[in-house]
């Protein structure tokens, strides 16, 4: 189940959003399954402490004022640094 609280309703029209929000699920998945994802997500969050702090406040920031493309951005990056992936 993609989602849980059904955020999603109405979007099943759109077959493409979908699909790469299905392909994003697995990918995921997949990586929450690695033995070791906990252990680094924390090293990667204390490695990149300052960075990660900054992109919490902007999403939360940016989600209040309803900026939700910089909010967006935001949670990508909040997500890419805990995972090591840089953007």
């Amino acid at each position: 189940m993609i989602d849980g609280a059904n955020i999603m309703k109405g979007c099943g029209e759109h077959k493409e959003l979908m699909e790469t929000l299905g392909k994003f699920k697995k990918a995921s998945d997949d990586w929450w399954k690695q033995p070791d994802a906990k252990k680094r997500v924390e090293s990667n969050i204390k490695a990149n402490a300052k960075e990660f702090e900054t992109e919490v406040a902007t999403l939360k920031k940016a989600w209040a004022s309803g900026d939700y493309e910089t909010a967006g951005a935001a949670y990508g990056k909040f997500w890419g640094i805990q995972m090591g992936e840089k953007f």
